[in-house]
């Protein structure tokens, strides 16, 4: 190849080419890189008006890439750490949230599954006491009927009562009639006449039964015998008659009492119902019993 002749200016020419060609093929790049780039071309002894100068400019380039390319790679794949790592923190905290949300649903299905147990169990115990309240109600319609019942009969047993003891105290009056005008009668007997009468007696008194019967019959046949044997059957008759009369009396009065306190009973239960219920308020006087 001819080598060619420089001009007096040559080495100026050929620094303002390189230059010239340097800025073209590196436009837009730092002064640090060019300087670089024409450091390599000038080692490499590149001609300037060589036609492959500019190749030669991009492969000083390249070769400037490639040194400077691991500090970059590791400034790089340090900013790729850092993020990853923040990334792989945010996943650890929205893993834990996961992981905690999880327990707290688990915690929440097991206490729903407890209160849906415990509901059931609460409607089993409801439908229980509703059951029992319905029986109580209708034992307390058939006591209500009972106690009606009853005191229909009671008023009926009373007024009965009230009717007998009076038919019993006319009886008695009229006994007690009798027995005052037997005591007259037998008060204006001549004094004597009884005394002789009663030494007599004393005196006979039979022994065996026949002789007592032979001696009623004849006391019976005389006037005093038949007074003092009606005197006899009249004070029987008052005691019989009053005896009947304080039995008939006492088995009223055992009923009264046993009425009185099953109706004493039906209303107590009756007025327990209303406080449980609701219907009376709690701080009623007759509810203070059973709260």
């Amino acid at each position: 190849m001819p080598t060619r002749k420089l001009s007096p200016n040559n080495g100026r020419g050929t620094r303002d080419a390189k230059t010239q060609w340097l800025d073209k093929a590196l436009e837009g790049k730092s002064s640090e890189i060019k300087a670089r780039v024409l450091e390599i071309i000038l080692k490499m002894g590149i001609d300037p008006e060589n036609e492959f100068f500019v190749i030669f400019v991009a492969l000083g380039q390249l070769q400037v890439l490639i040194e400077d390319s691991p500090s970059q790679w590791k400034d790089l794949f340090e900013d790729f750490r850092e993020e990853l790592g923040e990334w792989a923190t945010t996943n650890v905290e929205t893993l834990s949230h996961l992981t905690h949300k999880t327990e707290t649903m688990e915690r929440l299905a097991q206490s729903s599954e407890r209160l849906g147990d415990t509901l059931n169990g609460l409607a089993q115990v409801c439908n229980g006491l509703i059951e029992q309240l319905q029986a109580s109600n209708l034992l307390l319609t058939k006591s209500i009927c009972q106690l009606h019942d009853s005191d229909s009969d009671l008023t009926s047993l009373v007024n009965q009562t009230r009717q007998e003891l009076f038919e019993y105290k006319k009886v008695l009056s009229y006994l007690a009639a009798n027995m005052e005008a037997t005591n007259k009668l037998v008060s204006s007997l001549p004094v004597g006449l009884n005394h002789n009468k009663i030494q007599s007696n004393s005196a006979s008194r039979p022994q065996t039964f026949a002789e007592w019967f032979q001696k009623i019959k004849r006391e019976v046949s005389t006037w005093e015998g038949r007074f003092l044997w009606t005197v006899v059957v009249s004070m029987v008759m008052l005691s019989a008659g009053f005896l009947g009369a304080m039995k008939i009396f006492g088995g009223e009065r055992e009923l009264l009492r046993e009425t009185a306190i099953q109706t004493q009973w039906l209303l107590e239960k009756a007025n327990r119902r209303d406080c449980l219920e609701g219907i009376k308020k709690r701080n009623s006087p007759e509810c203070k019993q059973f709260f």
